[in-house]
């Protein structure tokens, strides 16, 4: 026992150490959370065909470049290992090194080729989310004949995305349905400031039970840091024959550092997905709206070409009409032969006469 001791010693206070980082890095994350709220704002307003110019640059022409960029770079590192295994054959890992590095360099370059191939992504594609669709139903609004996008495949995308809207606000997987949050979460994108405080951190705490592989991280620190102190108690000599109450003081300051972590961060990471969800609302109100009137301008579009057909195909019917004889045209009333054939569309008046 006395030979493992100091073992016991060792890892006992690597793993207070590496307790010790995590709660420390619960405080230092919601401090982050705090100091960028101010970001926590709809996106700059564009237009739909600026929004597609953009994604398809990025997908035509940076990301290649940055993949051929990352391929290169790993070419040489793998290069610069293989030549270093020639120079110096003792060094057998150099090789296996390099072969590995220029494999991976082959799948980034793989990659990189099959993005440029691709080109830019549809235009249906871009317009996911409720800012993107009203910036399309704007467009399909101003210019209904040149739009790439029907107001129906928007609402259908706006639908989707509705569904999954508390998934949004939380920034986790977009095909997850969170419909437990969506009442939670229209609860507390009302509240203001500090009456919404207790609101995010229960939503902090339904995120862990929906999503654990994604929120539960933040309780592994204070649960290791409790361990670790009564590891460290246990191991330490000092501590031996000491009363209760010098055990539970260590223990109770550990277990009130490691709540007091985790209600922090967890308040400010439920408050950030509160005041997503508060922007995505209004965004999505605006977008319903958007597509709205799209789809009544696509309605009067459908009716003026169906009265357009109308016209077409009257005209078309009386330029082939059979010719009267002149006999017909004698027995004929005057005024009846010169009567013109009228068509409204609108607020035009048609008048089609026979010359």
């Amino acid at each position: 026992m006395e030979t493992l001791l100091p073992i016991l010693e060792g890892v006992s206070t690597f793993l207070l150490g590496l307790s010790i980082l995590l709660v420390s890095l619960n405080f230092i994350l919601a401090i982050i959370e705090i100091a960028t709220i101010c970001t926590i704002h709809a996106p700059k307003r564009q237009t739909f065909a600026d929004i597609r110019v953009k994604e398809e640059q990025f997908q035509t022409i940076i990301a290649p470049a940055m993949g051929a960029l990352i391929s290169g770079l790993l070419v040489s590192i793998s290069a610069s290992f293989l030549y270093s295994n020639l120079v110096n054959e003792s060094k057998d890992w150099y090789r296996y090194a390099g072969i590995g590095v220029f494999f991976i360099a082959a799948l980034s370059l793989v990659f990189t080729i099959n993005l440029a191939l691709r080109g830019g992504a549809q235009a249906a594609e871009l317009a996911r989310n409720p800012f993107t669709i009203r910036a399309a139903a704007e467009e399909f609004t101003d210019d209904p004949r040149h739009c790439p996008v029907d107001p129906d495949t928007l609402s259908e995308n706006l639908k989707n995305w509705t569904k999954h809207r508390s998934a949004h606000s939380l920034n986790v997987d977009r095909d997850i349905e969170l419909s437990d949050l969506d009442e939670k979460l229209d609860l507390s994108a009302r509240l203001r400031k500090f009456s919404a405080l207790p609101s995010s951190f229960i939503i902090y705490l339904m995120s862990i039970r929906r999503v654990p592989f994604r929120f539960v991280w933040p309780l592994f620190g204070p649960v290791l840091f409790l361990l670790s102190v009564l590891a460290v108690l246990l191991t330490d000599q000092e501590f031996e024959g000491s009363t209760p109450l010098q055990w539970w003081k260590p223990l109770l300051i550990a277990l009130l550092i490691g709540v007091v972590s985790v209600l922090f961060y967890g308040t400010t990471r439920g408050n950030r997905a509160r005041l997503w969800h508060r922007v995505n609302q209004i965004g999505q109100i605006r977008a319903e709206a958007a597509v709205s009137a799209a789809k009544s301008k696509q309605d009067a579009i459908k009716v003026e070409d169906e009265r357009l057909k109308r016209v077409l195909l009257m005209a078309d019917k009386f330029l082939e009409s059979p010719r009267e004889t002149a006999a017909d045209k004698a027995s004929r009333d005057t005024e009846t032969e010169n009567a013109p054939r009228a068509i409204t569309i609108g607020r035009f008046y048609i008048e089609i006469r026979r010359k």
